[in-house]
């Protein structure tokens, strides 16, 4: 009967290594997809912008956009940044890492 509880408590932890992980993979995922989401927005605001140059600030090299559109780029990509690492540290916390290492079910100290 022993033996049959302790298969239940590994089957257990398996389960809940394997949700351990799930939430981890999920976390990267997200924080993946989520940067490259702004990045490319960050990326089409900039074609946008290259379409209206200002016309006051030539150079022979061409002419540059406005500071508006430089400053919609800077907060696309700071807005991505925050937001893709919030994500991805609430699904990290859902994973329940515990703080202890266990083993067999039993803890180590």
């Amino acid at each position: 009967m022993s033996e049959n509880n302790d298969l239940a408590s590994l089957l257990q932890e398996s389960i809940r290594a394997s949700n351990r992980t799930t939430h981890a993979v999920r976390a990267f995922v997200r924080f993946l997809f989520i940067q490259l989401s702004f990045v490319t927005a960050a990326f089409l605001t900039w074609q946008v912008a290259l379409a209206f140059p200002d016309e006051e600030n030539c150079t022979p090299m061409g002419c540059a956009p406005s500071v508006f559109w430089n400053y919609l780029i800077g907060a696309l990509l700071i807005l991505g940044v925050w937001l893709s690492s919030r994500a991805g540290w609430s699904e990290l916390e859902k994973s329940e890492v515990p703080t202890r290492a266990f083993y067999l079910g039993k803890s180590r100290e």
